[in-house]
């Protein structure tokens, strides 16, 4: 069994994934291309992905031990959360709170020593206070291939991925994509307290709807460190680079543009595990997006409340 951080139980509001998936980034996207505000990627983002975050080096990890290998997890993680720039306008759009619920269920079945297959279904929502008509609900799944050559090393992994996502207000199909993702990812223990950890991903999403059908490529570094028993601070940095396909009208620039997004995502996270079962999580995080689209530009503020439960079988 190879030595990694251990689940935390909660919606992170970290970027990054499956690690470091941002499957419910299509939800966004389409959401404010209805609303004439192309680029949102962070808002739902949440969502799925602290049940993505579980593998080695995701953010979700927190505790600096063996992680058991289970056949069968189940879990419900509830993100209570305020964001500065909910709508993503520029620098200055509307602040909301949101509820994001999220149950998942997922197994991972050994091969050999070196291999496992590893796949997840769920099912997340979010409900924003002052943003009713951004609703929005969604299920999501994957099968991946897990390769850890020898103990320690980074472990390699690929596979597809699947979502679909309706809006709640008109019961509107909001986007659905089929993904092939490949990654590598680790955590290397630093001290008997402090860990490391990393996950470099790429993919290619292919979206309906069409405009954003892309590559994107994201990295994730940060720190776990030990503060008492149960008790644990989590700094961390995100980078994602989203090269779309084809052209875009512009209408500030009144131009049509190749669409490419650069985003920064700096986070931090207090996290007190309860037990094997409970966690919670303070977080708070600032994303800064630079896009060759001007409506796609803005940065946003968040903190949270983020608690969950999981079980083993």
């Amino acid at each position: 069994m190879t030595a990694t951080l251990r689940l935390a139980l909660g919606l992170t509001l970290i970027s990054s994934s499956l690690a470091f998936s941002q499957t419910s980034e299509d939800v966004t996207d389409a959401r404010q291309q209805q609303l004439l505000n192309e680029g949102v990627k962070a808002a739902s983002v949440r969502n799925m992905r602290a049940v993505i975050q579980e593998d080695a080096g995701a953010p979700a990890q927190i505790a600096l031990k063996e992680r058991k290998i289970t056949d069968f997890r189940v879990g419900l993680f509830q993100d209570f959360v305020y964001e500065s720039n909910a709508n993503l306008n520029g620098n200055g759009g509307e602040g909301s709170f949101s509820y994001n619920p999220t149950v998942f269920f997922r197994t991972n079945s050994k091969l050999n020593e070196q291999f496992r297959v590893d796949t997840l279904m769920s099912w997340g929502s979010t409900w924003y206070s002052d943003l009713e008509d951004r609703d929005f609900w969604g299920v999501t799944g994957q099968v991946h291939l897990n390769y850890r050559p020898f103990e320690k090393w980074p472990e390699f992994y690929a596979g597809p991925e699947v979502n679909r996502f309706e809006a709640w207000e008109d019961g509107d199909e909001i986007s659905k994509s089929v993904s092939i993702a490949a990654g590598l990812r680790n955590n290397v223990r630093l001290a008997s307290s402090t860990s490391l950890f990393y996950n470099l991903r790429y993919s290619h999403r292919w979206i309906d709807p069409s405009q954003f059908e892309r590559d994107q490529v994201n990295v994730l570094i940060g720190f776990t460190q030990r503060l008492a028993k149960g008790l644990f601070l989590q700094p961390s940095y995100s980078f994602g680079w989203y090269d779309y396909d084809g052209v875009v009208r512009d209408r500030s620039a009144g131009q049509n543009v190749e669409r490419e997004d650069l985003r920064h995502e700096i986070a931090l996270a207090l996290i007190y595990r309860l037990n094997e079962n409970f966690t919670f999580r303070l977080s708070g995080s600032f994303v800064d997006q630079d896009s060759t689209l001007t409506r796609a530009n803005y940065q946003n503020f968040s903190t949270g409340l983020n608690s969950g439960i999981t079980y083993d079988f």
